[in-house]
């Protein structure tokens, strides 16, 4: 309904000021600049309506994930120690997950880069 009232006002704006301005470069000049304007910002929330998906202007929503999840993966690992970055790996990622909670199990399963980090 917006864009009915957008091409009614870009296109009725020649009119309205047909006897305002002195000359017809003026008045060309001033609608096309109006309407590039209007025109610009309605194409920009076309592109922006739906940011959730796969198109190349949509947001990166699993890459801000795992920037997160990596920080928080990061904390844990200087808070925490070795030990409870591994069980959080494991929590993260259910099909590499065990049924057994050793403790001696997650150790084993730390990489070397953990190790080097912590």
């Amino acid at each position: 309904m917006s864009r009915i009232f957008l091409f009614t006002y870009v296109f009725s704006l020649p009119f309205a000021l047909l006897n305002v301005l002195d000359s017809l470069y003026q008045e060309a000049a001033l609608v096309f600049i109006v309407s590039y304007g209007f025109l610009g910002m309605e194409m920009i929330c076309i592109e922006l309506h739906d940011p959730f998906g796969n198109d190349p202007s949509d947001l990166p929503c699993h890459d801000q994930a795992k920037t997160c999840y990596d920080d928080i993966y990061l904390t844990i690992l200087d808070t925490d120690g070795v030990l409870a970055a591994s069980r959080l790996r494991q929590r993260m990622n259910p099909m590499k997950r065990k049924d057994d909670d050793d403790d001696n199990d997650a150790m084993k399963e730390a990489t070397e880069n953990d190790l080097l980090i912590g």
